[in-house]
């Protein structure tokens, strides 16, 4: 009887309900690929209108950064590229990994949902998207729908990656739950962007991030395989060295006044941890390619063809 039982438990501990596990044929696959190409587009065009507003403001600094750039021998025009140029570097990286997924793998439905999930990270990538809100107030729909769909990809991934499957199977209707409360606190007309989640929107994007975490423990622990956890490793230690990152480039602010207050060190501070924000930023499609080229994520093995 208790043997009965512990089978019992474990076949429903097994269970899960896939999402976008299984390779797309017929109509699912034109949907799904019709419905890939829609939001590629979005990402580009929302990528170079980002770029186009953010240069016209970086480039027409405050006359007091005007001075301080004065002062160090930088044009405006060298201002805005120091912003610029890495978020470049970082969308140009997500566009090759999310390339290279597409390619390789045009029928699998998770392939396909990690690759937009890079297009959107790229073309969203820090600032843009509020450059663009402020920009093109008109724009909103599409402006928000790029948003809505970045936030829900990136708490998705955590339930899904890397088969499309989520386990438990009853997370199921909570995730789906959280997520349209989410949307309802985070994507509100009239809201910006640039003043970030408020207590309860960012209280719902820690514990969902939080249940997605222990989400991946979960599978680690219960249902990957040995290639599965490989890839889980890669692409978490890429996260976290991303987030470990980010992590130390606001400490300093914290202990250092003068970093937070307008002026030159502020201002050569601000230069040089955009730079380095990228450089955190690109662990995250770099650990999806390295899992890609190494442990055969989605069995793509891209050095054999």
């Amino acid at each position: 009887m208790a043997a009965r039982l512990v089978a019992t438990v474990r076949a429903w501990d097994a269970r899960h309900v896939t999402l976008m596990g299984d390779s797309l044929r017929g109509l699912q696959l034109f949907v799904a690929r019709a419905v890939w190409c829609s939001l590629a587009a979005l990402a580009g065009v929302l990528f170079v209108a980002a770029v186009v507003a953010r240069y016209g403001a970086l480039a027409t600094p405050s006359p007091p950064i005007r001075a301080e750039l004065a002062y160090l021998g930088l044009s405006p025009r060298a201002y805005a590229l120091a912003y610029l140029l890495p978020a470049a570097v970082f969308a140009l990286v997500c566009l090759i990994v999310a390339a290279m997924i597409v390619r390789r793998k045009p029928t699998d439905a998770m392939a396909l949902f990690v690759s937009v999930f890079l297009l959107l990270l790229g073309a969203l990538y820090g600032p843009n998207a509020a450059a663009l809100e402020e920009s093109y107030p008109n724009a909103f729909l599409p402006i928000m729908l790029g948003y809505a769909l970045l936030i829900v990809s990136q708490v998705l991934m955590l339930f899904l990656f890397p088969d499309g499957r989520i386990v438990p199977y009853w997370m199921c209707v909570p995730v789906l739950v959280w997520i349209g409360v989410l949307l309802l606190v985070m994507v509100q007309p009239g809201k910006p962007l640039a003043a970030g989640p408020d207590l309860l929107g960012a209280l719902m994007l820690v514990s969902g991030l939080g249940a997605g975490v222990t989400a991946q423990v979960y599978r680690y622990l219960r249902v990957s395989n040995a290639v599965q956890r490989q890839q889980t490793k890669w692409v978490v230690c890429g996260v976290a060295v991303a987030a470990l990152g980010f992590l130390l480039l606001v400490l300093p602010r914290a202990f250092v006044p003068t970093l937070s207050q307008p002026g030159r060190a502020a201002l050569l501070y601000d230069m040089a941890s955009e730079s380095a924000a990228v450089l955190a930023s690109l662990c995250i499609p770099a650990s999806i390619g390295v899992a890609i080229l190494r442990h055969r994520l989605w069995d793509i093995d891209v050095i054999i063809n």
